[in-house]
């Protein structure tokens, strides 16, 4: 710092000594007084800074991890979703009554697997016909979920896109624009799996994402 005249530099100097600054050097340039000063930190003010520091990027770090092993999660649980949906549409159903193959031939082991569970009861029903539907709209709700986990903009557009488009795909089937039969629980089925996973994202999931 630059001090124009003797008395400023003398009471400069006084109150830099006494805000704790130690003055480590004093030139004279013309009618100017340069004085150079340092201050020490107090003792374990530099490594409170230092840990204040570390604990943010150990924060940070920590999110990250958590970000990723949420989003690996949500994959996982997506493929087990759809392919549980797979199986029972595939392996418990009368394969003669299936519309995908009326338009691709029917690979001949599948006859040695397939079980067809009588649907004898309202549940067996439900989980035979109207089961795989929310299985198939949940898995999709859950890979939109882990692509832009921490987008939710875009998240909510894409889920919302998809649950519409599944439900307008079943919806279509009362018309006969789209083949197959209607049947009001596969909504019902797609609504409700769409509701649980925004409910255990928003209770569960959320506050760890902060």
């Amino acid at each position: 710092m630059e001090i124009c005249d003797l008395e400023s530099h003398v009471s400069m100097e006084i109150a830099l000594k006494e805000a704790g600054f130690t003055v480590e050097k004093t030139v004279k340039q013309g009618k100017k007084t340069v004085i150079t000063v340092t201050r020490k930190l107090p003792q374990g003010e530099g490594s409170k800074i230092g840990m204040e520091e570390g604990g943010e990027k150990d924060k940070l770090l920590s999110r990250e991890r958590c970000i990723r092993r949420f989003r690996l999660e949500y994959s996982i649980t997506s493929f087990v979703a759809f392919f549980g949906g797979v199986t029972i549409y595939v392996f418990l159903r009368n394969m003669n009554n299936m519309i995908i193959f009326q338009f691709f031939p029917k690979p001949a082991f599948l006859s040695t697997l397939n079980a067809p569970l009588q649907a004898v009861s309202i549940w067996t029903s439900m989980f035979v016909f109207n089961l795989p539907y929310g299985l198939w709209s949940l898995s999709g709700l859950l890979l939109i979920r882990a692509i832009w986990l921490q987008n939710s903009n875009w998240r909510s557009i894409y889920g919302s896109a998809f649950i519409a488009l599944v439900m307008l795909y079943v919806v279509l089937k009362l018309p006969g624009i789209v083949p197959g039969t209607f049947d009001i629980l596969d909504l019902v089925f797609m609504g409700f799996f769409a509701f649980l996973e925004s409910l255990i994202f928003n209770v569960f999931i959320r506050r760890s994402l902060r």
